[in-house]
């Protein structure tokens, strides 16, 4: 009898501190995305690890009418270059994602939130809210629901990743001259679960 009551206790110790853990996810110290430092790729990434897109990390959180999604890098700050940050997922099938453009400085910058029309690998662009921090490192972007759709508390977004990425601030050249980005950085995350 001991035994029994000593193992249900152990249980119920095991499940109490598991707990926790699948409700404290969306934060910065429970994030979906984490990367690791100096992991830049692309055509001058041999010779440049520009710490202002390396991803640390990122997250989301939610209320009863917005998304909250976060961005972390190692160390924010706006250069000359086009600079790109960005973080993905899928909600019922659709591929969405957020992000900034920031040129010149910082004097030109645009943010967006993107879902995907169908299989067409269109994309339909709408300009969000979105704020910037350079004593943190952060970006977050704050995502209306009801552009969504129908979202509900523990309905998942799934697929999440973030990505960013640096270009000349005229964009054919860096096409023209680098095939695509000049350096760039990418890490998977795991699910999110709407709380409200």
């Amino acid at each position: 009898m001991k035994k029994k009551i000593i193992g249900i206790f152990v249980c119920m110790l095991l499940i109490v501190t598991m707990l926790p853990l699948t409700t404290m996810a969306g934060d910065p110290e429970n994030p979906e995305i984490e990367d690791e430092a100096s992991d830049l790729f692309g055509p001058l990434s041999f010779a440049w690890q520009p710490s202002f897109i390396d991803i640390e990390k990122g997250w989301f959180q939610d209320d009863a009418e917005n998304l909250h999604i976060t961005l972390k890098v190692m160390d924010l700050s706006f250069k000359y270059w086009r600079q790109i940050y960005s973080i993905h997922w899928t909600y019922k099938g659709t591929k969405f994602s957020v992000g900034s453009h920031i040129v010149l400085f910082g004097t030109q910058k645009g943010s967006f939130l993107r879902e995907e029309i169908g299989q067409s690998r269109d994309w339909i662009s709408t300009e969000i809210e979105e704020h910037m921090c350079e004593s943190d490192d952060t970006i977050t972007w704050v995502v209306p629901k009801e552009i969504l759709g129908d979202v509900h508390a523990d309905d998942i977004l799934e697929e999440t990743y973030a990505w960013t990425a640096i270009r000349t601030p005229f964009e054919p050249v860096t096409y023209v001259l680098f095939l695509g980005e000049i350096v760039k950085d990418y890490a998977e995350g795991s699910n999110y679960i709407i709380q409200y």
